[in-house]
């Protein structure tokens, strides 16, 4: 009898009133379980991290990868828009006429540019990419050796403004920029050849590549 009593009592003692309801409470090897499984979890998300972090390092050294392209409105000189398909790569903004990218208008080198959101009071997004000593931001070829961009319009060689269909479309062009702006140490490296995770390089890419090489802006000229 009296060891049903203490059976009852150990019972109770890991109860709790919670709300006017009696609620077990975890015992201590149930608390060790789940201080280990927590513990597992963040293992876990540290490990995924650092290999999500690996591959976005990977991805932005890549001349070939694409960070992001669609429609973007341009404003050259004339102060007139016009609408061309622009693609983002490591370290350089490729413009075209159409998606099929077979008609260049022009590469700006984002390691010689800043870049500004630009208020406007019309529809959609805008924003600018500069040189912060009025240099050209231009390549002089293009990716196939091209002498001469694919338009009539005049563009300004030391900024060029843009203007997205959205606010969302607009930000998320920022924010790729951005991102490939703050990695632009990474494009200071070599072609190795022979090793795994080696860059396969096209007559594009090794294009981009040699112009990723030669920025045209120094950190000291940026801090001048």
């Amino acid at each position: 009898m009296e060891e049903t009593m203490t059976s009852t009592t150990s019972v109770q003692s890991e109860s709790r009133m919670f709300n006017g309801v009696e609620k077990d409470c975890p015992s201590p090897t149930e608390k060790l379980a789940r201080k280990e499984s927590l513990k597992v979890q963040k293992q876990n998300y540290r490990q995924e991290k650092k290999r999500a972090a690996k591959e976005l390092s990977t991805a932005l050294k890549d001349p070939s990868v694409v960070v992001m392209s669609d429609w973007l409105k341009i404003r050259g000189s004339l102060k007139s828009w016009t609408k061309l398909w622009c693609a983002l790569r490591p370290g350089v903004l490729l413009i075209y006429k159409t998606p099929k990218m077979d008609h260049w208008v022009g590469t700006i080198l984002l390691s010689a540019c800043k870049l500004i959101e630009r208020p406007s009071k019309k529809d959609g997004f805008c924003f600018k990419l500069y040189h912060p000593l009025e240099k050209s931001i231009w390549a002089v070829k293009g990716p196939k050796g091209e002498n001469v961009g694919s338009i009539t319009q005049p563009l300004p060689s030391n900024y060029l403004i843009f203007r997205a269909a959205s606010e969302s479309d607009g930000q998320c062009w920022m924010d790729a920029l951005e991102l490939t702006l703050s990695r632009s140490s990474l494009y200071k490296m070599t072609p190795k050849a022979g090793k795994e995770g080696d860059i396969s390089m096209t007559s594009e890419s090794s294009h981009i590549f040699q112009l990723l090489q030669s920025s045209p802006l120094t950190d000291t000229e940026l801090q001048q």
